[in-house]
């Protein structure tokens, strides 16, 4: 590919693209043959404190041969709301104390596989650091950046929604590989062991230890935001933006003043930013300014 990143972003695609093919989601080409093949292109986009990989299935046309007749309904954090306000308005009242937590699937993308005739057909191309022809990949998982995964993917995430919400009476919401669930604090253990068991059953990994899996509290991450329930008992809960959040929008807008310039780029990702963060600042608009 002509197209190349700078060095670092395009080093740290390539230590990626070496523990997808360690953990056998990908596997080397070595044929290198583009004949007859649908060849995506792998790049990094810098998200946070690490680097993720996309593969653009746009640039060899393939995206454009998929399509679908249903429209997925993600379950944002006004599905969580609802189902407190109709908690609420169950209660006449006086509430029990609610707590909450979100499930996290690791690599979801990575745990399902292609069938033969794409396993045989779609390809991808990257760069790999000091040579001067890209490496050819062949996917033994869903790639990310595919029409057709998103598609794939939220059948499976919405089935095992439905299972835990119709199967077990489990109170919960599904964003892509996010699962936020509520519960009462003497049902807590038990929410955690059906939803555990559950992921466990169907064979799907998850976050288990670190920041990923909290235990179930009255204050919880969900989606980059954080749900306070402390107030549930008084029929009252807010939903405001993390204290990382507000740090980061505050240092970038005072880089921009003190810089004095800002990239298409640059802006176009501020934009994004604070049409999101707009959409909770009622609590947050005072501490930023």
């Amino acid at each position: 590919m002509s197209i190349r990143q700078e060095s670092v972003l395009e080093q740290d695609t390539w230590g990626e693209t070496e523990h997808e093919i360690e953990q056998d989601w990908i596997w080397e080409d070595t044929t290198s043959d583009w004949t007859g093949k649908s060849v995506a292109r792998r790049f990094g986009i810098r998200q946070g404190g690490k680097t993720r990989v996309i593969d653009d299935c746009t640039v060899c046309g393939l995206n454009l041969t998929v399509g679908t007749k249903e429209t997925f309904s993600l379950h944002t954090i006004d599905q969580l709301c609802g189902m407190l306000d109709h908690s609420f308005k169950c209660s006449k009242g006086q509430h029990c104390k609610v707590l909450g937590r979100t499930y996290d699937l690791k690599s979801a993308y990575k745990q399902f596989g292609l069938c033969s005739h794409d396993r045989d057909f779609v390809r991808i191309a990257v760069n790999k650091p000091g040579a001067k022809d890209p490496v050819l990949l062949g996917l033994n998982a869903l790639p990310f950046g595919a029409i057709g995964s998103v598609a794939g993917f939220l059948h499976v995430s919405f089935a095992i929604w439905w299972i835990g919400v119709f199967g077990m009476g489990v109170a919960w919401s599904a964003y892509f590989d996010d699962y936020s669930s509520l519960t009462r604090p003497e049902l807590a253990s038990n929410t955690h062991w059906a939803i555990s068991s559950l992921f466990e059953l169907i064979g799907l990994q998850y976050a288990k230890d670190g920041s990923k899996a909290p235990p179930f509290s009255d204050v919880f991450r969900m989606l980059g935001l954080m749900v306070n329930m402390v107030e549930a008992p008084s029929l009252r809960f807010s939903v405001g933006h993390t204290d990382e959040r507000i740090t980061e929008l505050k240092q970038c807008l005072r880089d921009i003043v003190s810089n004095g310039q800002l990239s298409t780029k640059e802006a176009e990702r501020v934009r994004g930013r604070m049409i999101f963060f707009e959409c909770y600042v009622l609590e947050e608009l005072q501490t930023l300014i």
